[in-house]
């Protein structure tokens, strides 16, 4: 059932060769320290679908490797999971629906967080999330190839821990002085053959929308996310070049290298021990 890990990143799926269609309904997950319980209704897996009246339980336990997730009617494994989850010290899934495969894939959810290794906690609410494109081609390749050409996703709120990199950057803004509030609302992110758009409302001295544009491809075989930033603007602020510049100055990931107007994010590279 490594399906169900793989789709609450949705973007960054690594599903293996044997399954065109993968669609989970009302998964209920809570996963700490190398071991998490859960609920579902419903999961297809290709064409066959298992459906039941009550939900019934799985369960995910790390490996050294992988994760091993087994219930009473699935039992799968995910070798070499991603990093992102695999080194994640917590991560959950609240009324969540999902479906990749066919010409379009989408991710509903009431509510989903992650705790990165050494981090805090990153939650967003009332998710929704669609991708249509042609329906052909390796699962994880057409998902990413899919949701490039179209896609259409929201988050009613997000919070993010105070180490989050944009408290410090807009904190740093000159000749603004006030009080950042998180969480932010009315998160919107569009795509149409790789030009996006995103919008976020926050409260810095004032309610503003921050809004950024640009364009993105895949690179190293679907391994490599790479945005081109054409602007970002916090209000009637044009602050793309400071904000860039910050970004830069702060990254410490191994796995985001910025070179502006570049931002290149490595999706793809199972984690290595």
């Amino acid at each position: 059932m490594r399906a169900l890990l793989l789709l609450i990143a949705f973007l960054s799926s690594s599903a293996q060769a044997g399954f065109e269609k993968i669609s989970v309904k009302n998964l209920n997950l809570n996963y700490q320290d190398s071991y998490g319980e859960g609920t579902l209704e419903k999961v297809g897996l290709g064409y066959s679908l298992k459906q039941v009246q009550v939900p019934y339980r799985i369960s995910i336990e790390k490996t050294e490797s992988a994760f091993e997730v087994t219930s009473e009617f699935l039992d799968f494994s995910w070798i070499k999971p991603y990093k992102i989850f695999f080194n994640a010290e917590k991560f959950n899934a609240k009324n969540t629906d999902f479906s990749i495969g066919g010409s379009l894939h989408s991710l509903e959810s009431e509510a989903l967080s992650i705790m990165p290794k050494e981090r805090g906690l990153y939650q967003a609410h009332k998710v929704n999330v669609k991708c249509e494109g042609q329906g052909t081609g390796i699962l994880k390749e057409r998902v990413l190839e899919d949701c490039r050409q179209k896609l259409d996703a929201s988050v009613k709120r997000i919070e993010v821990p105070a180490d989050f990199i944009l408290y410090r950057i807009l904190y740093s803004l000159p000749e603004i002085q006030g009080e950042l509030e998180f969480p932010g609302d009315n998160l919107i992110f569009t795509s149409r053959n790789g030009q996006f758009n995103l919008q976020l409302y926050i409260k810095y001295y004032v309610y503003a929308g921050l809004r950024a544009n640009g364009r993105f491809h895949y690179e190293n075989d679907f391994q490599t996310i790479a945005i081109n930033v054409n602007q970002i603007k916090f209000g009637i602020f044009n602050v793309t070049n400071f904000v860039m510049r910050r970004l830069q100055a702060v990254n410490r990931s191994p796995d985001i290298k910025i070179d502006p107007p570049w931002i290149r994010i490595n999706i793809g590279t199972p984690n290595e021990n």
